[in-house]
């Protein structure tokens, strides 16, 4: 192809490398001398009227030196701010804007405003806009806000606006309703100074000005002061004729002034019976300039020498990025299938890549957009042909690829492989509308796949969820019933038993079952607290030597009695050589109680029940034993026994009338045998009965100890010890204070915390041999009580026992109270010989 270019009618010029460096430095060099003079007047100005505001303060300060009129000004404003401070705190609501308003107005105050500790404006009066902002300006500097620190000091002063030269007198005071502070002003009428020339000669002192200047105040014709001592009691005609005609200025414009031959800039300006003068020296205004100039010629010179070193190197360069970019192209493409070019004016269609070893023939003039159309619907499934139609609709390309910038789709083959195809556009016109696009299309079947079966996996995570969530619901609704039930019957037998108050042998009868039911509630509670601390990790596993056929023994004696009560065949057996052992022995009793117990309830009438166990090995110490617990009862259905170990699942839900439970047996004795390390293996047929094999491995004990004789009641007797009992309840204290009083204790009672810490405080040291408390109290709680008395001064405050009696039986709420200087923890509700024998732990 043939491209014309412009002829260059200046050859030598253009191409030339030097012609870019020199055409810069004409350009860069002036304006950058013009940049810097203007930067530096503009610097000169700046300093030239903060030196011309500092010598008004100089002359300020001198003329308040002199004036006791001024003093006793700003004396008269510092009184009216203390009062207005008394007054808001004698009456807060006055801090309205109405208020300072009315007050201002009464003591001639042109402004007041209220701060808070953070000066931060609560109220504020004043009359002129312009003065209250440069008011507010020095109302929360650091200086004035210091009263915030020292609320007896106070603060006041003078000071001259900028704008219109005006003197104000300012005080600040602190709150005395709050922390904050009252800044208050008035402008007063400027007075004569007396000629104090000692005094004036010091208002400069050693103070050294910006850029070297020197400063004059003058005075009827005549320098009164100066930084400069050759300056001071000559008349200013004299040493600059030229400032005559500057002398009503007001310090707007700066001259150019010659002084011995040397260039200075300077204003004038009158301030009062005074004008004060400023001048700088022209080597001093401009020495930025001289500087920054020699930087930006040095600057041009490296920025020329690199502009002729990348211009040698533009070819080469330029050659190097143009295989860059087509190297980053064929990277980017080879990520796709096939790439191709569609012409939307000519719909031609152009092939710029295809898949290694495929090739295809386009005939020319094919419609490109029918050649697609038809590829793809020979390809793809019959289920994408409607989003693909979509996808190639050329009639609405341009306002979809106008909104969107791109365009994207997803679709299977018919030999479900997934591909996407994405269409951008290549170029447009000159009103802005496509004319050619491109189409890449790329293999996306393992990216579909592993999202597919991510959101399968979301999808069965979900269904999970919501089975937990039912079965959290239904357990609920089982415990509900499960505790409502033996209630029931507790409520009812009460009010049978009153019915037949005289008859003593249904008395016994109903107490019986009261009992009964009252341990069924105590089981399902036990249940519940047990997978609570097996869930959160607090199980710990005992190492106690105990006897394993005794164990067995006595939890078969339990399950004997049980069955027989349901009309149960009950068998049991036992072999092993190595009977004395070390293990968790609570823990054991625990599983096999959970299995037996299962076994009895889900039984058939007249069904039976046998427990083995059986050592089936010992090595290195190790002895390993297999217990199983079989019935003939109700079975379960193989469905059930992949959920049999879950929390909260039962079977039979239309039996729970006849069998109560809360569905966490069998999933407590599965959580306690995999951490024993353990395996359980469950058997069950529905109708026929079910089987538990439970393997557990035990250290042998190679010494036993002898058993201890079991104590006799009169050991266990609290007979003459002094005990303080705290309980608010008083059914609760009732029970506590029998069972205690039959063992002989002496009791002190309190209702709550407060109670009991004042008895102890108040008793001699040694008087109470123990501490019996309740935890959830009113007034004073348990613990708090606890942390109190051991907090006391006394003897007996670190070593009397404390025994803690609380309905909240969570492994917390033991450590909790542990922590809060509790001996021992008995949860409700209370075992007599377990109160006894605790108690007599701690009364040697």
């Amino acid at each position: 192809m043939k491209v014309r270019t412009r002829e260059n009618k200046f050859p030598l010029l253009l191409d030339n490398k030097f012609f870019i460096p020199i055409l810069l430095a004409l350009i860069i060099l002036p304006t950058a001398f013009l940049i810097f003079t203007h930067q530096d007047k503009v610097y000169l100005r700046r300093v030239a009227q903060e030196t011309m505001y500092f010598l008004k303060q100089q002359v300020l300060r001198y003329e308040r030196f002199e004036s006791r009129n001024a003093a006793l000004d700003m004396t008269q404003v510092t009184n009216r701010a203390k009062i207005l401070a008394q007054s808001l705190q004698d009456k807060p609501e006055r801090m309205t804007q109405a208020y300072l308003e009315d007050y201002a107005y009464a003591q001639r105050l042109d402004g007041i405003m209220v701060f808070d500790a953070q000066k931060q404006i609560e109220a504020s009066s004043f009359i002129d806009k312009g003065i209250y902002d440069e008011m507010l300006k020095i109302a929360q500097t650091d200086l004035i806000s210091s009263v915030l620190k020292f609320p007896m000091r106070s603060y006041m002063d003078q000071f001259i606006s900028k704008e219109d030269n005006i003197v104000y007198s300012y005080t600040v005071v602190a709150r005395q309703d709050k922390p904050g502070y009252i800044f208050a002003y008035r402008k007063e009428s400027t007075q004569a100074a007396d000629d104090s020339q000692s005094y004036m000669d010091g208002l400069f002192g050693s103070y050294g000005f910006e850029l070297g200047g020197s400063v004059m105040i003058v005075k009827d014709g005549r320098v009164i002061t100066s930084n400069y001592k050759k300056f001071k009691n000559k008349y200013l005609d004299d040493l600059l004729p030229e400032a005559k005609d500057k002398l009503h200025d007001e310090g707007k414009n700066i001259y150019s002034i010659t002084y011995n031959g040397q260039v200075y800039y300077g204003v004038f300006e009158q301030f009062k019976d005074y004008l004060l003068v400023v001048f700088f020296p022209e080597k001093a205004v401009f020495a930025n300039r001289f500087r920054d100039m020699a930087y930006v010629m040095l600057i041009c010179i490296i920025a020329a020498l690199l502009l002729i070193y990348l211009h040698m190197r533009s070819s080469q360069e330029h050659y190097k990025q143009l295989r860059k970019q087509y190297a980053t192209i064929r990277a980017i493409s080879s990520i796709f299938v096939t790439v191709f070019a569609l012409n939307l004016r000519t719909k031609q269609l152009e092939v710029l890549q295809l898949p290694e070893g495929v090739e295809l023939d386009i005939p020319k003039g094919t419609d490109g957009v029918k050649w697609l159309d038809q590829m793809i619907h020979a390809n793809v499934k019959q289920e994408f042909y409607e989003s693909v139609d979509i996808f190639n609709d050329l009639k609405a390309l341009q306002a979809r690829l106008q909104e969107q910038k791109s365009l994207y789709i997803e679709y299977q083959d018919k030999s479900n492989m997934w591909f996407s195809s994405l269409m951008v556009p290549q170029s447009y016109d000159d009103k802005g509308e496509i004319t050619s696009v491109i189409l890449v299309t790329r293999n996306i079947t393992k990216e579909k796949e592993r999202e597919l079966a991510y959101q399968e996996q979301l999808r069965e995570t979900a269904r999970e969820a919501q089975s937990a969530s039912i079965a959290k619901t239904d357990f609920l609704r089982r415990m509900s019933h499960d505790i409502r039930t033996p209630l029931n019957g507790i409520l009812g037998l009460v009010e049978i038993a009153n019915y037949h108050a005289d008859d003593l042998a249904k008395q016994q009868e109903y107490r019986n079952k009261v009992m009964e039911n009252a341990k069924i509630l105590l089981d399902l509670s036990n249940d519940v607290l047990e997978m609570n601390k097996i869930e959160s990790g607090k199980i710990v596993l005992a190492e106690k030597s105990f006897d394993m056929q005794q164990l067995v023994n006595s939890m078969s004696t339990m399950t004997e009695a049980y069955a027989k009560m349901r009309g149960l065949s009950f068998s049991k057996s036992f072999e092993g050589q190595h009977k004395q052992v070390v293990g968790s022995p609570v823990h054991l009793r625990q599983i096999l109680t959970n299995l037996a117990s299962n076994a009895v309830k889900y039984n058939k009438e007249h069904g039976s029940l046998a427990i083995s166990c059986r050592e089936i090995g010992c090595v290195d110490g190790v002895v390993q034993y297999k217990f199983i617990c079989e019935d003939t009862g109700l079975g379960m259905s193989e469905e059930f026994q992949k959920h049999a170990f879950e929390m909260f699942v039962q079977e039979d839900s239309e039996a729970r009338t006849s069998y109560i439970g809360t569905g966490l047996g069998l999933a407590i004795v599965k959580k306690l045998v995999d951490i024993m390390g353990g395996t359980l293996e469950l058997e069950s047929k529905k109708g026929v009965g079910t089987r538990f094999k439970v393997v557990l491995s035990f250290k042998v004990d190679e010494k036993p100890t002898a058993e201890k004789p079991a104590e006799s009641k009169q050991e266990a007797s609290l007979a003459g010890r002094h005990i303080l009992l705290v309980e608010d309840n008083a059914l609760n204290m009732k029970i506590e204070e029998f069972v205690l009083e039959r063992a002989g204790a002496v009791l002190t009672k309190a209702v709550n915390g407060q109670e009991a810490v004042d008895l102890f405080a108040a008793s001699e040291p040694g008087a109470f041999d123990a501490i019996l408390m309740d935890i959830m109290m009113p007034v004073m709680d348990g613990l708090t009580a606890a942390r109190t008395i051991r907090a006391l001064e006394r003897s007996d405050a670190q070593t009397v026992p404390i025994v803690a009696l609380s309905a909240n039986a969570f492994a917390e709420d033991e450590a909790e109270s542990q922590q809060a200087g509790i001996n021992d923890y008995l949860s409700k509700p209370l075992n007599a010989q377990q109160l006894i024998k605790t108690l007599q732990k701690y009364l040697h």
